[in-house]
């Protein structure tokens, strides 16, 4: 059974959350390592579909004006 794609694009959404966001056990990437990572594991962790979606989006610098408007994660 395929993995729905409303679940692809949450697992990268969520792992991009999770790699620049604060957590106990790990320091905090910043967002362009986070997007470093997700074009990395393209095809192996993530659907290659929707990370080229992503890339589209990252390209808008619109993910970057989040984190301008909302520093603190």
């Amino acid at each position: 059974m395929a993995i729905p794609v409303a679940a692809r694009i949450v697992a990268i959404a969520d792992s991009f959350d999770a790699m620049t966001t604060i957590r106990p056990y790990r320091v905090v990437l910043s967002p362009e390592n986070a997007y470093r990572e997700i074009e990395t594991n393209a095809g192996t962790l993530f659907d290659p579909a929707v990370v080229k979606a992503f890339q589209r989006i990252w390209l808008t610098k619109k993910v970057n004006a989040i984190f301008e408007a909302f520093p603190e994660g």
